[in-house]
């Protein structure tokens, strides 16, 4: 069963009371990619973007940094720590899984 958004204000106790969040569909992931992180990498699937490629590129936020400049490194780093966190849940799941079968 899946929770709905009633039951999530019921549960959690939160006001939904404005717009919802949604996904939209992203078109372009190309423009999607630069209008966020400024840079595209060059290589590879867009579908997936390499750790060292992020640490490359976004391991440390040059000194005097512009706003702008914040918010992409802010989502280089978000982006990096939600892969992270599926990966790990991916991974106990698994582990779940076989502990199971045992």
């Amino acid at each position: 069963m899946t929770p709905t958004l009633f039951d999530v204000y019921e549960i959690l106790g939160l006001a939904v009371d404005d717009e919802p969040v949604t996904c939209r569909p992203i078109s372009d992931l190309h423009e999607f990619i630069e209008n966020n992180l400024d840079i595209v990498p060059i290589r590879g699937n867009l579908t997936t973007i390499k750790y060292s490629w992020l640490k490359t590129n976004f391991r440390e936020l040059p000194p005097g940094a512009t706003p702008v400049e914040v918010i992409r490194y802010t989502q280089a780093y978000l982006l990096f720590a939600s892969a992270l966190s599926f990966s790990l849940m991916h991974q106990l799941q698994q582990c779940q899984q076989v502990l199971a079968i045992l």
